[in-house]
């Protein structure tokens, strides 16, 4: 499992150590500018990313990784998501700080025991209906952000954020489940990021 994440964290690293004048149009533009942390989100109870802003800001990408430490709940648990998410709205509190109203997808990958991509021969056929250890993940969240007042021109600001997310099982038994109710799929995170350019 280590080695799956070094070995993509170093793919994705891969253009910070080349020389900046010879990064291309396309390494430029998918050199990270936004640190993220965030607390529970089916992604773990902590979890920290990295990701870019695209199409004036209305769309960002984030790869995040997730711990669940086994003292939580008995069974630890660590992830690796690719986030995407879409401005639906934006309003002006101030001259210097902005709402956003925004929805999002992640896909989830998780790594823990008794997960799997492939199941083992020992499980019935169609015991599962979709693997264990990958999940989409929908959400809808809000955001508050300030930007950084300085006599330098920079792009820095800091988000405030919290959103509502499920898991595509979530989604899957609450329409195979009469006693399951809207509401019961949902949970709630916090988070903060910091676009440092």
């Amino acid at each position: 499992m280590w080695n799956k994440i070094l070995s993509i964290l170093i793919i994705l690293s891969g253009p910070l150590s080349l020389n900046a004048e010879k990064l291309s149009m396309f390494s430029k533009n998918a050199l990270p500018t936004i640190f993220l942390m965030q607390y529970a989100g089916n992604m773990g109870l902590i979890s920290i990313g990295l990701g870019r802003e695209f199409n004036r800001n209305k769309i960002e990408t984030f790869l995040i990784y997730g711990v669940l430490p086994n003292q939580v709940n008995g069974v630890g648990a660590q992830t690796l998501s690719l986030k995407a998410t879409g401005r639906i709205t934006q309003s002006l509190i101030s001259r210097d700080c902005n709402l956003k109203i925004y929805t999002g997808i992640a896909v989830i990958s998780n790594f823990t025991n008794n997960v799997h991509l492939n199941f083992p021969d020992y499980y019935p056929s169609s015991y599962y209906d979709f693997p264990t250890s990958l999940h989409a993940a929908p959400s809808i969240g809000a955001s508050i952000t300030w930007k950084q007042r300085d006599y330098i021109q920079t792009n820095s600001s800091y988000t405030l954020f919290a959103e509502f997310s499920t898991i595509d099982y979530y989604l899957i038994n609450l329409l195979n489940n009469k006693s399951m109710k809207f509401p019961d799929i949902w949970n709630l995170s916090f988070g903060v990021s910091w676009k440092f350019r």
